[in-house]
């Protein structure tokens, strides 16, 4: 049973969003098709076009501010819908919140540790490479034959005052971004399905 439908204004490729009771789909196709699809719709019969079982799906996202609702299959599996209407986006994730194989629905902000978290090893795993190549340029400016690996032995080639700029600017680079993380962090709705 047809539970709704939006009809998305996409610049390339518009496309119906239809969600029944136990599947969601996008339907597109040219101007002819749209006039046969929205009488379809409206008469509560649903066209063929790509429709995912719910039960499939794992769980529906959608960022605050992003125009993007992702639905996730698996760990890695997802499938993307470019919704720019917040309307819309708002409506369907109502609908999908009442919907009766929803498991709930919850709204978050990333903690401040999942933020700055990537940010953070970048600096710390960047920061062992170079510094690294900082004593292993100090070790070879001092006359010490030295053996390892060769990215640290292609660091150490450029010296260690110029490592110690390199890494200077990995520092301020990475914690750049984890504060523009930080600045930015925005609101997830998801809706669980299992």
């Amino acid at each position: 049973m047809l539970l709704n439908h939006w009809f998305i204004e996409h610049p390339r490729k518009p496309y119906f969003l239809v969600l029944t009771d136990d599947c969601l789909g996008k339907i597109e196709g040219g101007e002819l098709v749209r006039v046969e699809n929205r009488r379809d719709l409206a008469n509560g019969v649903v066209p063929k076009g790509y429709m995912l079982p719910l039960g499939y799906v794992r769980m529906v996202e959608n960022r605050e501010g992003d125009d993007l609702v992702v639905v996730h299959f698996s760990k890695e599996s997802t499938d993307e819908y470019r919704i720019t209407d917040q309307s819309i986006r708002k409506a369907l994730f109502e609908t999908l919140a009442r919907h009766t194989r929803a498991k709930g629905s919850i709204k978050t902000t990333p903690s401040v540790f999942d933020t700055i978290f990537k940010p953070l090893v970048a600096a710390g795993i960047l920061s062992l490479l170079v510094g690294w190549g900082i004593i292993t340029a100090l070790e070879l400016e001092a006359g010490n034959s030295v053996v390892g690996l060769s990215v640290v032995l292609l660091l150490a080639g450029i010296g260690s005052k110029k490592l110690l700029w390199v890494l200077t600017g990995i520092l301020i680079g990475c914690l750049a971004r984890g504060w523009y993380n930080l600045k930015h962090r925005v609101e997830i709705e998801r809706v669980m399905f299992r």
